[in-house]
């Protein structure tokens, strides 16, 4: 196994097709947009990075928030009964939320709009994918999560 820093940041492309160690799991890529223009050869190499069991990471790909979206970035709309915000496939109404219900429906629209964004994202990297994809709840996590007990 490779012990230089530069093994976690390896291109899929130059990882061996055996099961990738521990390590090595997390694979950047350069992706920017939320449907980008991917060669066929990215797209084979992430599909294949991914089908090795390796987490594709995106350091690259920023999800805007408009100025009324970022107040829930704060742990206040928790109901501090768990640690996400969540919105369950085919909901409206988000879970483990607290705030008016003008204010929920915004919460909720930003949920959605992420899963909505996230699986644009998958479709247009991997559209074989696409018959097979359910999609699942999608979280929010405002809170800080250091110190809280694990669940």
């Amino acid at each position: 196994m490779p012990t230089d820093a530069s093994a976690q940041h390896r291109h899929p492309a130059q990882a061996t097709s055996a099961a990738p160690p521990a390590i090595d799991m997390v694979v950047p890529w350069p992706v920017r947009e939320w449907a980008p223009n991917v060669t066929a050869d990215e797209a084979i190499a992430m599909r294949a990075a991914l089908e090795r069991g390796n987490v594709l990471h995106f350091p690259d790909l920023d999800f805007p928030l408009d100025a009324r979206e970022q107040r829930f970035l704060d742990a206040r709309w928790s109901d501090g009964k768990t640690k996400n915000i969540n919105l369950r496939a085919n909901e409206t109404a988000v879970r483990g939320a607290v705030g008016e219900p003008a204010d929920l429906a915004d919460l909720a629209a930003l949920i959605r709009r992420y899963a909505d964004a996230a699986e644009r994202l998958v479709l247009t990297l991997f559209p074989d994918y696409g018959p097979h994809l359910k999609r699942a709840g999608t979280s929010l996590r405002p809170a800080e999560i250091a110190g809280r007990p694990v669940s």
